[in-house]
């Protein structure tokens, strides 16, 4: 059985580590990955998340004795898993992938490992766009949550340039979303956009970044605010009436918040976008009500996150 297969290989893994043994640490983890992908197609029964864990806590045992490639070649191997269960329609596992990246990515922040946590997010991303296609709503949110989520960790060799690319990779999500037709992990992308627009606002004011500063920001096509127009256009050509309202309507806080605080160019820049907008009706209420919900989503899985932690 294949579960009798994973406690060998962990075994493995754990002699590995305590031998510094960098190549047989390496075999035995895309070993312990090849299981996981025939788990989810053969066995999804047996329970894929008890090889991802195996995974995970090997990762986290290489961070500890500070071996690099296990940590990175753990995350590539949650990644194919999780792509496959997304794409099998595994979503249990789905989620255990994502809880797992996030959790190997705050465990090399923590220890001050040296790595970069650009891989972590990027192949966080890639499973939840698998699953959005996959019609995999709750899957696609936690994903989009997550990744914020990651955005707030320490340990990057460049954090700044690190946390300027989190954006676009929740839009990416929010893409997939769109074109799978699950507007509210549409909506969940706008939402979070909005809110790392606007502290990216603050951190404009309190930094006292200069005019310059904040236009050559709003030039960038990875601005929260540029890729939350861009959710909107899609969301408007692809007929997701409450998806490109809430776009609107996130921009349009985005808008009123620069402008309490002087941003000029930011204000401009929303306000071009509000501009390319097609005018959609629909009740404020209802994208109220629509938003709350989905933030209390947010907030269940930050808290899910947060206990696993």
């Amino acid at each position: 059985m294949p579960l009798t297969e994973e406690a060998r290989l962990l075994d493995q893994g754990f002699s590995a580590v305590r031998a510094r043994n960098e190549v047989q640490l390496l075999r035995t983890v895309d070993d312990l990955g090849d299981l996981g992908i025939k788990c989810v197609g053969q066995f999804p029964e047996a329970g894929p998340e008890k090889v991802v864990s195996c995974i995970q806590t090997l990762g986290e045992v290489a961070v500890e004795k500070g071996l690099t490639v296990g940590l990175l070649d753990a995350s590539v191997s949650l990644g194919r898993i999780g792509q496959e269960a997304a794409r099998k329609g595994v979503e249990e596992t789905v989620l255990a992938v994502a809880s797992a990246l996030v959790t190997l990515g705050k465990k090399a922040s923590d220890s001050g490992m040296p790595v970069s946590l650009r891989l972590v997010a990027t192949t966080l991303k890639e499973v939840g766009k698998e699953a959005a296609r996959k019609g995999m709503e709750k899957a696609a949110i936690t994903s989009q949550s997550l990744l914020k989520e990651i955005a707030t960790f320490s340990g990057c060799e460049d954090l700044e340039v690190f946390q300027a690319d989190i954006p676009s990779l929740i839009r990416d999500v929010g893409k997939s979303a769109a074109g799978a037709g699950l507007e509210n992990a549409v909506i969940s992308a706008e939402l979070l956009l909005e809110d790392a627009q606007i502290a990216l606002n603050w951190a404009l004011l309190r930094k006292r970044k200069s005019l310059y500063k904040e236009r050559r920001i709003c030039e960038e096509t990875c601005t929260p605010l540029y890729c939350l127009g861009e959710l909107g256009k899609l969301s408007s050509r692809r007929k997701l009436e409450l998806a490109a309202a809430q776009a609107a309507l996130s921009i349009e806080t985005v808008r009123k918040n620069a402008e309490a605080g002087y941003l000029g160019n930011t204000v401009l820049s929303a306000e071009c976008l509000l501009d390319s907008f097609l005018d959609v009706k629909v009740p404020r209420a209802k994208l109220n009500r629509n938003a709350e919900e989905i933030r209390r989503l947010h907030e269940k899985i930050y808290s899910q996150f947060a206990e696993v932690r």
